[in-house]
């Protein structure tokens, strides 16, 4: 639609991209020890996100649709940025938004005290997070350094207050046993 609003056309290929990577798959082992890493990962499976972003948009549009226009307006991002955050996986998004809250930099003390987690679990999702290419890790000079991670520059507008405000505060929650729950009441199979 020509009445588009080109900065919500924008936002929601921002938000798609992101869903690629928050739902990638990848693998991690521990390493400890060997080739100057703890922690390595397989070959990442990354959706592309032409998909998704199709998807969105039409979730954002169904929203303008709802309000009885037929162009997209920036009230149409909340649902698609709530979507997104909810559809990928719950541990990625809480380290994504602890990126966030930091302002796109973390150590592994910031991890550990922010998660209540070891060094170990630290390590492994900045590994992770490397892996998918949310974020860069820099591995420590010596062993009293902390490793640290820094948000990929090309995702650095979900730092912005803008984003928090398209956000509108909204926090994802893992409902997985909800949903077990819902499907042996309904007998459905998740299979």
């Amino acid at each position: 639609n020509e009445r588009d609003n080109v900065y919500a056309k924008r936002v929601i290929v921002r938000i798609g991209v992101l869903l690629g990577h928050l739902r990638a798959v990848v693998t991690t082992w521990e390493t400890h020890g060997s080739q100057g890493v703890d922690y390595n990962y397989a070959t990442v499976t990354r959706e592309e996100p032409d998909r998704a972003i199709t998807q969105l948009r039409n979730l954002a549009r169904a929203h303008a649709l709802s309000q009885g226009r037929t162009w997209l307006t920036i009230e149409d991002l909340p649902l698609p940025i709530k979507v997104v955050l909810s559809t990928a996986s719950i541990d990625r998004v809480n380290i994504f938004d602890l990126l966030i809250v930091h302002k796109g930099f973390l150590t592994t003390s910031i991890i550990k005290a922010s998660l209540n987690t070891n060094h170990h679990t630290a390590h492994s999702i900045m590994a992770e997070l490397k892996a998918v290419e949310l974020a860069y890790v820099k591995e420590p000079d010596n062993e009293t350094e902390e490793k640290q991670m820094t948000l990929r520059p090309e995702f650095n507008w979900f730092i912005s207050d803008e984003f928090k405000e398209l956000r509108e505060e909204f926090e994802p929650t893992d409902n997985s046993e909800f949903i077990k729950q819902y499907c042996k009441k309904y007998d459905i199979s998740l299979e």
